[in-house]
């Protein structure tokens, strides 16, 4: 799972969720970081927040990921 998200906040909360399901979770905090990291990995599911509609969208495009979640 990739985590776009700029609130820190609500990026820890997100982060202990997800973490304690047990998947492998990447994170981070704005889109040049997130493209940084889909250079070198692939994922099933990528969710960002309300602030990277654009970059879902994109995602979305180039078939990044299966599951594409957007947190409002």
């Amino acid at each position: 799972v990739l985590l776009v998200d700029a609130d820190k906040t609500q990026r820890n909360t997100a982060k202990l969720a997800l973490s304690s399901s047990g998947v492998t979770l990447e994170v981070a905090e704005n889109e040049e970081k997130a493209r940084e990291i889909l250079k070198e990995k692939s994922f099933q599911v990528i969710i960002c927040d309300e602030n990277f509609v654009d970059f879902l969208k994109e995602c979305h495009e180039r078939k990044l990921a299966h599951n594409l979640i957007l947190l409002a």
